[in-house]
C-alpha cells in the first residue's frame, strides 16, 4: 500500500476527527482532554506519569506551532481526575499498600443530571465500545475537560443516554462533599491529629502560607513573627513538595502533619486548601468571591484562591468554568442558581462576597 506524506496541520485535523472532535479545535485543552481519555482507555490501569508520557509522546509530533505542551497534558489530567473522567483505583488487593500506589483507570461512560435538564458527560469506553449517536455527539459542548449536552424542548436526555448504554450517576454521589462544619471545628479536628513533635528532614526549605491578600504572594519561609497553625509544603527527595500542616512557634516548627491518608477520596492539596479557608475565616479575614453580570441571565462568579476539587466539582454541576483575567478561576452561573452557590461557598469554605471596590483575600 503506498504511503501518504501529510503535514503536521493535516495530521492534527485528522487526529481531532478521530477523537470525536471537529476538524478545527480552538481550545487545546479540549484536544488534550480527548487524547488523554483515548489513551487511558487503551493503556489503563497505569500510573499517572505513564499516562502523561504516552499521551505526550503521541501529541509531540503535532505540537510545533501550537499551544500543545507536556505541562498542558499534566494540567488536563488533573482536570479529568477532578471531574471524574479518570479515577484512581487500588490494585493488588484490599490494602493499597500492597501495590504502593493507586493506578489510573478510565471511568465507564456515564452522565450526571444537571439543573434545567442538562447532563454532564463523564468517562468513556475503551476502544469506543459505547458511543453516542451522531445526533447527540454533535450537541456535546466542551469546556476544557468538561462536557455537557443541553436539552431540546420536552426532551428527556437522561432516558436517551441510558438507552445508549451510559450509566447515570447520582449528583450527590458525584459531588462527594465532606461533612458541613464550622471553621473552628475543622481546625480543632486537625490539631487533635497532629503529633506532639515531628521534625522530618528538609525542614530548612519548608514554605508556609502566611498572611496577605493574594494567594501567590502569601507563600513565604517561616519567620520569627509567625505563630500557630499554617498550611505548608516541604520538599522531598523525589517528586513534588509535600502538602503539610505545621505548628510554628516564633517561626520554628514544633509539629508537622503531612496532609494525606491512604485510600482518601481527597487529594492532599484539597485538604490543604480547605484548611487554609478555615484558617482565614477564623482569623477574621475569610476568603472572598466576587460577582459580575454575565451573558443573558447569568452571573459570573470569580474566585481568588484555589478551592478543593470537591468544591469545583460541585460548582460545575450548575455552572460553566470560563477563563477570566484578575482571578484564579471564574464560573458562569445561571441567575436562578446563584444564591445556592453563594450559600455553598459560605457553608463549606466559609467565604464571603467582596464588597464593592474591596480587594480580594
Amino acid at each position: 500500500m503506498p504511503t501518504e506524506q501529510i503535514t503536521p496541520e493535516v495530521a492534527l485535523r485528522r487526529t481531532a476527527m478521530s477523537l470525536g472532535l471537529g476538524p478545527v479545535v480552538a481550545d487545546p485543552r479540549v484536544f488534550v482532554a480527548a487524547a488523554l481519555r483515548r489513551t487511558a482507555g487503551i493503556l489503563a490501569p497505569c500510573r499517572s506519569w505513564q499516562l502523561v508520557r504516552a499521551t505526550w509522546s503521541s501529541l509531540r509530533p503535532l505540537a510545533e506551532g501550537t499551544d500543545l505542551k507536556e505541562s498542558l497534558v499534566e494540567d488536563m489530567l488533573d482536570e479529568l481526575l477532578m471531574i471524574g473522567d479518570v479515577a484512581e483505583v487500588a490494585f493488588g488487593g484490599d490494602d493499597i499498600n500492597l501495590d504502593g500506589q493507586l493506578l489510573l483507570c478510565l471511568t465507564p461512560y456515564a452522565f450526571v443530571r444537571r439543573p434545567g435538564g442538562y447532563v454532564a458527560l463523564l468517562g468513556g469506553s475503551a476502544h469506543d465500545s459505547v458511543t453516542l449517536p451522531s445526533e447527540l455527539a454533535l450537541r456535546v459542548a466542551r469546556n476544557g475537560a468538561a462536557r455537557e449536552i443541553a436539552p431540546l424542548p420536552d426532551e428527556d436526555l437522561a432516558l436517551k443516554l441510558a438507552e445508549f448504554g451510559l450509566i447515570e450517576i447520582d449528583a450527590d454521589a458525584w459531588q462527594r462533599l465532606p461533612a458541613k462544619e464550622a471553621a473552628q471545628a475543622h481546625i480543632e479536628a486537625l490539631r487533635a491529629s497532629m503529633p506532639p513533635v515531628s521534625l522530618p528532614r528538609n525542614m530548612e526549605a519548608i514554605r508556609v502560607i502566611g498572611p496577605g491578600r493574594f494567594y501567590s504572594d502569601r507563600w513565604c519561609e517561616p519567620s520569627s513573627d509567625l505563630d500557630g497553625l499554617f498550611v505548608a509544603r516541604r520538599p522531598q527527595a523525589f517528586g513534588a513538595p509535600v502538602w503539610s500542616a505545621v505548628l510554628l512557634n516564633r517561626g520554628g516548627v514544633t509539629s508537622l502533619l503531612d496532609l494525606h491518608a491512604p485510600g482518601s477520596r481527597w487529594r492532599p492539596c484539597d485538604l490543604a486548601w480547605q484548611l487554609q479557608a478555615a484558617l482565614d475565616a477564623v482569623s477574621g479575614s475569610p476568603q472572598t468571591f466576587a460577582t459580575t453580570a454575565g451573558p443573558s441571565g447569568s452571573t459570573i462568579l470569580k474566585l481568588f484562591a484555589p478551592i478543593p476539587s470537591w468544591a469545583e466539582r460541585r460548582l460545575r454541576l450548575s455552572a460553566r468554568r470560563m477563563p477570566m483575567p484578575g482571578c484564579l478561576m471564574a464560573f458562569v452561573v445561571p441567575e436562578h442558581l446563584i444564591v445556592a452557590e453563594y450559600k455553598f461557598l459560605q457553608d463549606y469554605l466559609w467565604m464571603r462576597e467582596c464588597a464593592a471596590g474591596e480587594g480580594v483575600a
